[in-house]
Order: structure tokens, then C-alpha cells, then sequence
């Protein structure tokens, strides 16, 4: 069974500490931590734009890899890491639990 949440991805320009260089959501290699104070979340975009530029924001959709969602809700603010820097913020829209796959 797997976790999904639709979302609000920012990134964080480069001159505010993001990242350098887009991201691809749809490919799904794009697997970094999303926490809101001690909770952290592995996550991969499977779903969104083409790319996503720093300093932009779009829906996608992510797939929980691993990590406790019950205490997320709509509108929740997760800040989006790689390893232990800061690159962008994730605003809940929809939590889908336990999506089984037929």
C-alpha cells in the first residue's frame, strides 16, 4: 500500500540557498525529504509539470516512501530537503491514504 499527497511545490531561488537546477517531477528521480519539525518524510514526485525552475512553484502529486503521515492535513506546510539543506517549501492540497494498486 502506498501514501500519495497532492501538493504545491516551491523552490527557493539559488540567492535564497535553493537549488541550482530544475527538477522533473513526472520521471520520478526527484526524491527528497519533506518535515514539519521533527517529522521527516521521504518523497518522490511522480506527477507535475515537466520541470519545475528554481524560484517556481507547481502542483504535483508525490508518492510517501517511507515516513508517518496521519498527523498531515490539508494546508500543511513541509519544508522540502536535500540531505540538510533547505531548497523549497511542499503546501498540502490532498492526503491519499492507502491507495492499493490492481
Amino acid at each position: 500500500m502506498s501514501h500519495f499527497l497532492e501538493a504545491v511545490a516551491l523552490l527557493l531561488p539559488p540567492e535564497a540557498g535553493g537549488r541550482e537546477t530544475v527538477i522533473t517531477p513526472r520521471d520520478g528521480s526527484y526524491r527528497p525529504f519533506a518535515s514539519a519539525g521533527e517529522a521527516r518524510i521521504r518523497i518522490r514526485m511522480i506527477e507535475g509539470p515537466p520541470f519545475i525552475e528554481p524560484g517556481q512553484a507547481a502542483r504535483v502529486v508525490v508518492e510517501v516512501e517511507r515516513g508517518e503521515i496521519e498527523s498531515l492535513a490539508v494546508g500543511t506546510e513541509l519544508v522540502l530537503q536535500e540531505s540538510d539543506t533547505v531548497v523549497g517549501r511542499l503546501t498540502v492540497l490532498r492526503v491519499m491514504r492507502e491507495a492499493v494498486a490492481v
